[in-house]
């Protein structure tokens, strides 16, 4: 036996304190004085634990001598962020632009919005609900929940929120903002892990990589970047 391995957070959430990471050293200990020997390896996983490592400074439990511990990450290396707390990576020099999802604006209208006299469960089979009501301006977007987890995504504009979807279609309200999109114009989503994952998965999603140009950055092998160029994305799944 050459080490131990934990999981925290992604089955009930469950965060790394005090007193979970010294039950593990003792648990370490424990197996240690079972095998006659110190062990070699103590694995942590998900990525739940950096921001925890990270406010203590590195500092953590104490292992036997000659046990190496290690982080299993796999999401946050890719968006930058926390997704068990929602926030940043700290400590790091992480980047979140590297996932963009575009979608197509099909229709910009005014709609009347009221709630219906009758009403079932609707095309998600989710209780329906009607938040917006009154005159709301609106766009039809070509991107539901067939491609991707339309709730783990967030607009590049502020000012913009996404009001409902359906399977193929998202919708847009868009209601006093003073810049609105046309018919054929491309809406750029920042897309959460579970909607990069999603989307990824669906065959039918045109992915397309963008090199890298952020100043002094540049890749082995490519030209440096010029000083007006700022940060792109490295991959846009439209």
């Amino acid at each position: 036996m050459a080490g131990i391995g934990v999981n925290l957070g992604c089955l009930y959430g469950t965060c790394p304190d005090d007193e979970n990471m010294a039950r593990l050293e003792a648990l370490a200990a424990r197996a240690g004085a079972l095998l006659g020997h110190a062990l070699h390896r103590v694995s942590l996983g998900g990525s739940i634990f950096w921001n925890w490592f990270a406010r203590r400074h590195g500092h953590g439990p104490h292992w036997p001598p000659g046990c190496i511990m290690e982080f299993r990450m796999g999401d946050p290396l890719l968006l930058g962020r926390d997704m068990y707390r929602d926030e940043a990576l700290l400590a790091g020099d992480f980047r979140q632009d590297i996932f963009r999802l575009s979608a197509t604006v099909l229709e910009v209208a005014e709609r009347d919005i009221r709630p219906p006299r009758h009403s079932v469960h609707n095309g998600r089979g989710m209780p329906a609900g009607c938040p917006d009501i009154g005159k709301r301006l609106r766009a039809l977007v070509d991107c539901g929940s067939l491609h991707t987890d339309v709730r783990g995504l967030s607009l590049d504009c502020p000012d913009w929120r996404i009001s409902d979807f359906s399977g193929n279609y998202a919708i847009l309200d868009m209601s006093g903002c003073p810049q609105v999109p046309v018919p054929g114009e491309h809406v750029r989503f920042i897309p959460s892990y579970w909607a990069v994952a999603r989307t990824c998965r669906m065959p039918h999603i045109r992915k397309t990589f963008i090199h890298d140009t952020l100043p002094g950055r540049a890749l082995p092998d490519s030209r440096p970047a010029a000083p007006h160029q700022g940060t792109v994305p490295l991959s846009e799944v439209s």
